[in-house]
C-alpha cells in the first residue's frame, strides 16, 4: 500500500475560513459564559520533564510497563456485575496487571460520594496514577444520567450543537462536561465524536456527530476539546478513521467503509485533522475497514495508524483503541492475538480487551519472542506517561473540589434549551 498524501495544511486554512463565516461575530443572547478552569491542569514544570519521565519509566518492571498499556472496565469477571467500591477482585487485578487507567460505565456510579471514594481508593491502590475515563458526550450517550442519585441534567446532543453553527456552545458543552467529571475525580473523557454523519442509515452514530459537514464537524469538536481541557480533562477524539459512512455497528460485527482513499481524505479525515492541529491529545480508533485503504481494521493497520495518522496528520499524541471486547474484534481475533495486532499496529492503549489476563500474557509472551520489541512498549509508555504528568495524574498532584459542594449544575438545562431555540432551519 502506497503511502497516500493529504493536503493538510490547505484544508485547515479552508477549515479555518468556515468556522469563522459559521461563529456569528457578536454575542448570543443569553449565552452562558464558560466558568473559570476547576484545577490547574498546566504542564507541571517542576517534575514533567524528560529526564524525571525518563527515570520514571527506566524504574519500572516489564509487567508494570505492558500494564499501562491496558484501561480496564471493573465489573466482576464471571457475571458481568459492575463493581461500585473496591473489594479483593479489584485489588488482585491491580496486583497482577498493573493496569494504566480504568473506565467507568453508568453501572459503576451510584451517587457522587460513591463515585469519588471508588476513584480515589482506585488511585490509592496503583503506585503509578491511573487514567480515569468515561464516555460522557452529551445526548444520548451521558453515564453519569444513569443514577437518579447523579442526574447532573441532560447536556444537548452533538447534532443539535452542530445545527447552531456556532462552535462557541461547542466550547461551553466542553466546560460543564469537564466542571462535571473533575468534581468526580474523572480525568479523561471519550469525547467528542469526530465522525461525519454521511449515511442516514447509520445506527449507531446520528445525533452523536455534529452533523454532515466536515469543517463544521472540525470546529466543533476542536472546540468542545478546548472546553474539556480548560477544566482539567484530557478529551479523546473518537473514532478515527471515522465512523459517519457506515451500515452496521461495531459493537456486534464488522464495519466497513466502502469510500476511496482520496474520499476518505476529503471528508472523514477533515475533523481529525483540524483537531489535531488544535492541540488534540488522544485520539480512539475505531475497527473500521476501509478496504480501498487496508484490508483490516484501522485498529490493526498501519497504515492508518502509522502512515495517515502519525505521518500525515502528524498526530503526536496517544492512539487508543476502541474497546476491543467488541464483536467487530471477537469475532475474528482472540484476545491476545486482538492486544498484540493493535500495539504492532500503532495503538498505544489497548481499551477493555476481552479477556484480560489472556490480553496481558499475549503481549508479555510476544516480547518474550522477539515479536514485540521492548523499546516499542517503552515509547508507548513514555507518551502514556507524558501525557499523566501534564494533568497531573502520573504524581496524583491534582487536587479535585469538594464533590458535596460542587456536584451540582442546574445551568446545565438552562444550555440546552439556550441551544435547541439556537439551531439554524
Amino acid at each position: 500500500m502506497k503511502q497516500r498524501e493529504l493536503c493538510v495544511f490547505p484544508l485547515i486554512m479552508c477549515c479555518a475560513l468556515f468556522v469563522f463565516a459559521c461563529a456569528t461575530t457578536e454575542p448570543v443572547s443569553g449565552t452562558i459564559e464558560a466558568s473559570e478552569p476547576v484545577i490547574d491542569h498546566e504542564p507541571k514544570q517542576t517534575r514533567n520533564t524528560s529526564d524525571y519521565i525518563q527515570e520514571y519509566v527506566n524504574g519500572m518492571s516489564l509487567v508494570e510497563l505492558v500494564g499501562q498499556l491496558f484501561i480496564i472496565d471493573l465489573r466482576a469477571p464471571l457475571t458481568g456485575e459492575p463493581f461500585q467500591e473496591l473489594n479483593p477482585e479489584i485489588t488482585e487485578i491491580f496486583k497482577e496487571f498493573h493496569p494504566g487507567g480504568v473506565i467507568l460505565f453508568g453501572g459503576n456510579l451510584r451517587s457522587p460520594q460513591q463515585i469519588r471514594h471508588f476513584i480515589t481508593d482506585l488511585q490509592d491502590l496503583s503506585a503509578t496514577g491511573l487514567f480515569v475515563a468515561i464516555d460522557e458526550e452529551g445526548g444520548p450517550i451521558s453515564r453519569l444520567n444513569y443514577s437518579p442519585l447523579l442526574s447532573p441534567g441532560l447536556m444537548p446532543s452533538a447534532g443539535d450543537i452542530g445545527a447552531t453553527c456556532d462552535i462557541r456552545y461547542a466550547y461551553t458543552a466542553g466546560t460543564l462536561i469537564a466542571r462535571q467529571l473533575v468534581s468526580l475525580g474523572i480525568n479523561m473523557n471519550n469525547a467528542p465524536v469526530a465522525d461525519v454523519l454521511t449515511n442516514p442509515d447509520n445506527p449507531v452514530i446520528g445525533k452523536r456527530s455534529y452533523g454532515s459537514d466536515p469543517e463544521l464537524v472540525g470546529g466543533m469538536a476542536a472546540a468542545f476539546l478546548d472546553g474539556l481541557n480548560a477544566g482539567g480533562i484530557i478529551g479523546v477524539m473518537k473514532h478515527f478513521p471515522g465512523h459517519g459512512d457506515t451500515a452496521s455497528d461495531s459493537h456486534s460485527g464488522a464495519v466497513y467503509v466502502s469510500q476511496s482513499a482520496a474520499g476518505i481524505n476529503k471528508r472523514e479525515l477533515i475533523p481529525f485533522s483540524i483537531g489535531i492541529h488544535g492541540g488534540a491529545r488522544a485520539v480512539m480508533t475505531g475497527h473500521i475497514t476501509v478496504p480501498n485503504v487496508d484490508k483490516v481494521p484501522a485498529t490493526f493497520s498501519r497504515v492508518f495508524l502509522e502512515d495517515i495518522l502519525r505521518q500525515q496528520l502528524r498526530f503526536k499524541g496517544l492512539v487508543i483503541s476502541d474497546s476491543l471486547a467488541m464483536g467487530a474484534v471477537t469475532r475474528y481475533w482472540s484476545a491476545d492475538k486482538a492486544a498484540v495486532e493493535a500495539l504492532k499496529a500503532g495503538i498505544d492503549i489497548i481499551l477493555i480487551p476481552d479477556d484480560l489476563q489472556a490480553a496481558f500474557k499475549g503481549v508479555m509472551s510476544a516480547l518474550e519472542r522477539g515479536e514485540l520489541p521492548e523499546f516499542l512498549i517503552r515509547e508507548k509508555v513514555l507518551r502514556i506517561l507524558r501525557l499523566k504528568a501534564d494533568y497531573g495524574i502520573l504524581d496524583k498532584s491534582t487536587v479535585f473540589p469538594d464533590v458535596q459542594a460542587s456536584f451540582h449544575f442546574p445551568e446545565i438545562n438552562e444550555f440546552r434549551q439556550e441551544v435547541l431555540k439556537a439551531r439554524l432551519p
